[in-house]
């Protein structure tokens, strides 16, 4: 019988020590999509007047449909203009940047109202998004420039956060400068690349209790700013660092990606610098093995009984399913 081809190994996957397999990423989808409404319509009612009684509110409310982060951090620190482009990167909507930083500074309401809806309807843009998936931890490379982030990151913070912004997921850099602040990027990034942290905690709380610290000391020990300064400024420098070491996922995707970074290799994920593979599943590879077939029963003259008789064994090939061995990164081998 002639061989069987073998089935081709399956690939590892990838993941934390111990870390339960995910679903495989989505990819950003090429179709657009569109606005639930219009910034002047008003759609459904209770929206509308949610986005123009409480505004704040209903931004985080609205970013929070998208993907799943907390409302404080939205509230405190986030704009209409840098909402209507994070929700336009995520969908894939079609529009501008410029249509974003004019609906957002001149009609802020309604533009509120358009994002909240429209989140609303179309829910997380991927299965994967949400505080719950935040789990990896920072990268462990550094990169090259890390002395220059430093001096840029000192003598520049705008620039810094708008560099940030612009290499994690494409936002136009004007708008990172002068649109958001160190906490509303360290937390963007963060949901981009599912990175480990609290949103309160360590996206607010830590940032601002480092400057009130600061503030607070240099009134009695003039040099208390400059002890504490560079905490503020290393978190910043980190954060830059994360955003050029992994870099843009998609960079050519028109309206950017914001939460579309499927990139996320095992080099970065895993803390040992190790890669840590799932058990695989073992598909069969055939191989020849002999097995043999009995001959027919011999008989002595005609007319007498049969006599008992040695079966005579010829050996005959067929095929038989044999497992391969699965590879485990830390030498020890396994079976399906």
């Amino acid at each position: 019988m002639a061989q069987k081809d073998a089935y081709p190994a399956p690939q590892a996957t990838f993941a934390m020590p111990g870390a339960e397999p995910e679903p495989v990423f989505q990819q950003q989808s090429n179709a657009f999509k569109a606005f639930a409404i219009s910034p002047f319509e008003i759609g459904d009612v209770g929206w509308c007047l949610y986005s123009f009684l409480l505004p704040t509110l209903a931004m985080g409310s609205a970013r929070g449909k998208l993907d799943g982060s907390s409302c404080c951090v939205t509230c405190f620190h986030m704009n209409p203009i840098v909402l209507r482009w994070i929700t336009r990167s995520a969908y894939n909507i079609p529009g501008s940047d410029l249509e974003d930083c004019m609906y957002g500074l001149f009609c802020p309401c309604c533009t509120i109202n358009q994002v909240a809806q429209t989140a609303s309807q179309l829910g997380k843009p991927y299965p994967d998004v949400g505080p719950e998936h935040n789990r990896y931890p920072p990268s462990v490379q550094q990169n090259a420039d890390c002395c220059e982030n430093c001096c840029y990151t000192t003598f520049c913070l705008p620039c810094a956060i708008g560099t940030t912004l612009q290499s994690s997921m494409g936002m136009p850099f004007w708008m990172g400068c002068l649109c958001s602040n160190f906490c509303l990027a360290r937390n963007l990034v963060r949901y981009h690349y599912r990175l480990s942290g609290s949103d309160i905690g360590e996206d607010c709380l830590l940032p601002y209790g480092t400057c009130c610290l600061a503030w607070l000391l240099s009134a009695w020990i003039p040099c208390a700013m400059c002890c504490t300064c560079p905490l503020f400024i290393g978190m910043i420098m980190n954060t830059l660092n994360e955003a050029k070491t992994r870099g843009n996922a998609n960079p050519g995707a028109p309206n950017g990606s914001y939460l579309n970074a499927p990139a996320r290799q095992a080099q970065f994920n895993n803390p040992v610098g190790a890669p840590v593979a799932y058990v695989q599943q073992q598909q069969p590879v055939y191989v020849q093995q002999p097995v043999y077939a009995p001959q027919p029963a011999t008989y002595a003259q005609p007319g007498s009984a049969p006599v008992a008789y040695v079966q005579q064994q010829q050996p005959a090939v067929v095929a038989a399913p044999v497992y391969a061995q699965a590879y485990d990164p830390a030498g020890s081998v396994s079976k399906a």
